[in-house]
């Protein structure tokens, strides 16, 4: 407990969080990438891109290049104009956020990353 300037006492409490977003490995992937921010406002102009925060996060969950979510299939279509992927083997579509903790958030890629990216690196 801590005392303020006004006498009333404050209990402050510290703790970390792992954050998973598709399995325990992927906090590890995100401490891999290329481009470490230590701030929080170099990690949002570093993933404020959708283009550079798409490239980062395809890379760190899919080291041997995309898979498809749904069957597995390797070597997947890229729609560049919209930013998805699509199976050349069951011709589904998926994205990113497939299968993971963000998939029904309607925020971008690019405005998750980069605090997600900080808070990692911060807690490990």
């Amino acid at each position: 407990m801590e005392a303020s300037k006004n006498g009333v006492h404050k209990e402050v409490r510290t703790f970390l969080a792992q954050i998973y977003l598709t399995h325990p490995t992927i906090s590890v992937i995100l401490l891999d990438m290329e481009a470490t921010p230590q701030t929080l406002l170099e990690a949002i102009k570093t993933y404020g891109d959708i283009d550079v925060a798409l490239l980062e996060a395809a890379d760190s969950r899919w080291p041997k290049g995309p898979a498809c979510v749904h069957c597995g299939a390797q070597s997947p279509m890229f729609l560049k104009t919209r930013k998805i992927w699509k199976c050349s083997k069951c011709r589904k579509q998926f994205s990113f956020k497939a299968g993971t903790l963000l998939e029904d958030s309607p925020i971008g890629l690019d405005k998750w990353l980069g605090p997600l990216a900080f808070n990692v690196l911060k807690i490990a």
